[in-house]
């Protein structure tokens, strides 16, 4: 269990693989009694020029999905393993909106240490590209008084290890 006070609008969390959104629940602490959250995430997928030169060919923010109130103020966080699965199927709608087929290409690894290996791109402005599992999962934060909204906070976690 961790606590988290921010006064800031965006707080950027760092995290390893393993962990995740797999924390179970997140509870918020209210001003007052007549505070009232909704907390949703979203993730943003980007096509990925593979060369490294192009950057982000493409990139949309896919919509806010709404995490259950399990307890009042207690809000149950999605699973990683579900998070990878909904963004697989969000990958795959992009395929088939931009009607993008799977092309295995050579690449060789970064560091040199583990040789030449075979990756899955895709053809998109006619160049190879990536689509890439993100590593940022964007969660918002809304704040209600009565049935006004008051404020908006966000919390990016971060899946990539830090170097």
């Amino acid at each position: 269990m961790w606590t988290l006070t921010t006064k800031t609008d965006t707080v950027r969390l760092n995290t390893d693989d393993d962990m995740g959104l797999d924390v179970g629940k997140i509870e918020i602490l209210p001003n007052n009694k007549s505070d009232r959250f909704e907390i949703s995430y979203s993730f943003k997928l980007e096509i990925i020029a593979e060369n490294g030169k192009d950057g982000i060919l493409w990139e949309s923010m896919m919509p806010y999905k709404k995490i259950k109130d399990s307890l009042n103020y207690f809000f149950t966080t999605p699973e990683h393993n579900n998070m990878y699965s909904e963004m697989g199927s969000k990958i795959k709608e992009i395929k088939t909106k931009f009607n993008l087929k799977d092309t295995a290409f050579k690449k060789e690894a970064a560091n040199g240490d583990y040789g030449t290996y075979t990756e899955d791109g895709v053809i998109f402005k006619n160049q190879l590209c990536e689509i890439p599992y993100t590593e940022l999962i964007y969660l918002k934060i809304d704040r209600f008084i009565g049935n006004k909204l008051t404020e908006t906070k966000y919390l990016v976690i971060d899946f990539s290890i830090p170097e």
